[in-house]
């Protein structure tokens, strides 16, 4: 992409997205506009992707100076199965373009970004291509310089993986790098450039690798490269993440049901097919038939012309009234998820706004705060215009009469505490622990959740703690879990409605589920997950704020400490099928011992998995090797295949397990996991 013609002499504009043009479909994206003029300049930058709403920021430049700006837009779905999308960028003062631009963003889905942070390149040239570490694709590279870092960690969006140095993240300033690990808690992975073992400072303890060089992080990981990154050794150094799947849309469907549930919320809801017949077989007979044999009977058809008119007016009347019973008088509704996690916390909110006679409703976001872009088919509605400033985001909502629209929108929760869960294994199919509320919300419901285990712990009061057990961590989930994650504690689908027992909203939990990705409850992660309505989003409709009330689903997560002859395994779903039709295959990457170098190293030869499609692959001796079942009848008899790996599978603690058949037989929770044969 290079500068657009100029739509005034003493001013110019370039258009280049951020990070080589990439975008990940459903993640916010970043454009960078340079704008240079020979005079004082003041206005706002109107940035436009795929035709979306309009992102606005103010900007001001010195006269005979060139500024560049960092634009960060909200994530869409509407675009995910598109290999590029248009970018439109417009210099305005007040009513007057000065200049304007276009571009174009490239999806990096099936490749991985990594980002660089400025101590890891150390003066050098951003690297060029260079092939993961195994053959599902290429590593590319960008700069993450101070513009990037200022609008972390929604600017981070693209990238999946980030380069350090090694003492890099300690030198960071404390509110940048609070924003990077926020990423990384949220699926990001990242590199730094220490020896295996050793600490690193800025980094919270539980995510300090071991010996092994490795830890979970949240939803994403921390790695150290012993050197490699200061010595330029980039291939086979970057592996594939999860990043791009989970950033699909994976949770579109979800919004959908949200937003149904939030329509029953607000008392909406559509009237019978059965009460609408009557309604107009009735008026039909009253103002025909029946208003012609009353009259004629009494010798006044004449009145007719008076009767029809009056029964079409009280009819009305009756309409009205009986619509205004079809929805409360709340104008707005909301509801949330909070992800709880040892770097604050962060929360995603549906809200819900109804408009009786038509406008166009302002919205605001608190700090750090960003609605999505819509989606069509799931009611989510995108907004038509926003503004971002320091002290936060601002949004139109055209509504129409009668509407009810919902925007999604996430940022930090603001809350102090989190629900905090531990959990160890000393089964393959088991595992215990304790689960303590420190939010300042009390919490019904709490639910555990270990792959497709579940036990429904009760309430929790803030502060309060409690133990829990749960076993059959690793069923079949078509033939003997008996449903999805949250239907044997919560129900399933027919318990959305508002006006059930309790507060528990199974429609909210299967978003979260497929917010967190396909390895959202996998077998060695441990969920927590309970209700209040204390929670206020800070986001408001017209200057009124949402207020406490709404229905939210606090979750905490943590990882499933191996005991005894448990097998410590984490597992990631790192490539899904291809939207545009391209692949359905599945890739999973096992990292097969705990963080800390404490758990117990599998033995090669003994390793075993459980998959429901008659064939796998797996990646040794630099490529994809076929695995056949050892008993094919096992498919037909308990609904899956067993397979033994190949002892050169396992690559220190990771291996690579490709699905080459249809996606909807491996993305179940607790369906596919490494274990140890007898």
């Amino acid at each position: 992409m290079g500068p657009a013609a100029p739509a005034a002499a003493e001013t110019t504009l370039g258009v280049a997205g951020a990070y080589d043009g990439s975008y990940v479909p459903g993640r916010p994206a970043a454009v960078r506009v340079q704008v240079a003029a020979d005079r004082l300049l003041r206005g706002r930058l109107d940035v436009t992707v795929a035709g979306e709403a309009t992102v606005s920021v103010p900007v001001e430049v010195p006269g005979g100076s060139t500024k560049e700006f960092l634009v960060v837009v909200p994530g869409s779905q509407s675009f995910a199965f598109e290999r590029a999308v248009p970018v439109e960028v417009r210099l305005r003062d007040g009513s007057n373009e000065l200049a304007g631009g276009r571009g174009v963003l490239q999806s990096s889905v099936g490749s991985e970004l990594v980002g660089v942070l400025p101590g890891a390149l150390g003066g050098r040239a951003v690297p060029g291509p260079s092939p993961l570490a195994v053959d599902v694709g290429t590593a590319h590279f960008a700069a993450v310089g101070p513009a990037e870092l200022a609008q972390a960690p929604t600017s981070l969006g693209p990238v999946s993986t980030i380069a350090a140095a090694g003492d890099e993240l300690g030198r960071l300033p404390a509110s940048t790098r609070t924003a990077v690990l926020a990423w990384v808690e949220q699926g990001g992975h990242l590199l730094v450039d220490a020896d295996p073992g050793q600490t690193v400072e800025g980094l919270p303890a539980a995510w300090q690798p071991g010996q092994d060089g490795r830890s979970p992080a949240g939803r994403g990981e921390v790695r150290l490269t012993g050197g490699a990154i200061a010595a330029g050794r980039w291939p086979g150094l970057v592996e594939p993440t999860g990043w791009a799947v989970t950033g699909e849309t994976s949770a579109r469907f979800g919004n959908g049901f949200v937003g149904r549930a939030l329509a029953e919320e607000a008392g909406l809801r559509v009237p019978r097919l059965g009460w609408l017949v009557a309604f107009l077989v009735v008026y039909v007979l009253v103002a025909g038939p029946l208003a012609f044999f009353v009259l004629r009977r009494r010798g006044r058809p004449e009145l007719a012309w008076v009767a029809v008119p009056l029964v079409a007016v009280l009819f009305t009347a009756g309409s009205y009234v009986g619509g205004r019973g079809l929805r409360n008088t709340t104008r707005q509704v909301d509801a949330s998820i909070v992800a709880t996690g040892a770097n604050g916390s962060t929360a995603t909110t549906w809200l819900g706004v109804f408009s009786a006679g038509g406008q166009t409703s302002r919205l605001r976001f608190g700090p750090g705060w960003m609605p999505d872009g819509g989606d069509t088919g799931t009611g989510v509605s995108p907004v038509s215009s926003l503004t971002i400033t320091p002290d936060g985001a601002e949004a139109s909502l055209p509504l129409d009469a009668g509407q009810f629209s919902v925007v999604t929108s996430r940022g930090p929760a603001g809350s102090e505490g989190r629900l905090e869960i531990t959990a160890t294994s000393v089964a393959a199919t088991e595992a215990s622990g304790r689960v303590k509320n420190t939010t300042p919300f009390d919490l019904d419901d709490v639910a555990v959740f270990v792959g497709t285990g579940e036990a429904l712990v009760g309430r929790l009061a803030a502060g309060e703690e409690r133990e829990w057990k749960v076993t059959d961590t690793d069923l079949n989930f078509f033939f003997e879990a008996g449903g999805p994650a949250g239907t044997r504690v919560w129900g399933g689908f027919d318990s959305f409605s508002p006006s059930g027992e309790g507060v528990a909203d199974f429609t909210l939990w299967d978003t979260a589920r497929r917010l967190g990705g396909q390895e959202f409850v996998g077998p060695g992660e441990a969920v927590a997950a309970g209700w209040t309505r204390s929670f206020a989003p800070p986001v408001a409709v017209d200057g009124r704020d949402a207020g406490s009330g709404g229905r939210t689903l606090v979750v905490g997560r943590g990882r499933v400490q191996a005991q005894g002859g448990a097998l410590d395994v984490r597992r990631e779903v790192v490539r899904g099928p291809d939207l545009r039709g391209r692949s359905s295959s599945f890739v999973v990457r096992f990292v097969t011992r705990d963080a800390d170098g404490g758990g117990r190293a599998p033995d090669p030869s003994r390793l075993t998995l459980r998959a429901q499609v008659p064939e796998i692959e797996a990646w040794h001796d630099g490529g994809w090797r076929t695995v056949q079942p050892i008993a094919a009848q096992s498919l037909e008899l308990k609904g899956w295949a067993e397979f033994r790996l190949p002892a050169a599978a396992v690559q220190g603690d990771v291996v690579y397990v490709r699905f080459v058949a249809n996606s909807s037989g491996v993305d179940d929770a607790g369906l596919f996991t490494l274990r140890e044969s007898p």
